[in-house]
């Protein structure tokens, strides 16, 4: 679980703000109705993207039987299955833990 705030900490959170600092990327974001954080790991990208764009419905997505899953719904995530969801918009933040040079 330690990777995960790690990774939240390093990359997650800084991408996510510089998409939201980007009018371009914004302005895409705010056009959605709901955005699906897939594998998003103990929810952090989730509860920020959801703190920054209140507009729009921010959705985790884990594995249901999973401990970060519970702790999702612990810290207020929305969670979802990916199975006949309309969603507008999917990312993928909480994954840079497992690359070996994230930035390279």
């Amino acid at each position: 679980m330690y990777a995960s705030l790690d990774c939240f900490k390093k990359y997650s959170s800084k991408y996510i703000k510089l998409l939201i600092k980007n009018d371009i990327t914004k302005d895409i974001l705010l056009d959605c109705s709901t955005i699906c954080d897939v594998g998003n790991g103990l929810g952090y990208s989730t509860k920020l993207l959801k703190q920054l764009l209140p507009s729009v419905k921010v959705y985790g997505q884990n594995i249901e039987t999973s401990l970060q899953y519970k702790y999702n719904e612990y810290i207020g995530n929305d969670m979802i299955s990916l199975e006949k969801q309309e969603i507008d918009c999917f990312i993928f933040f909480d994954f840079m833990e497992h690359i070996e040079k994230p930035i390279e």
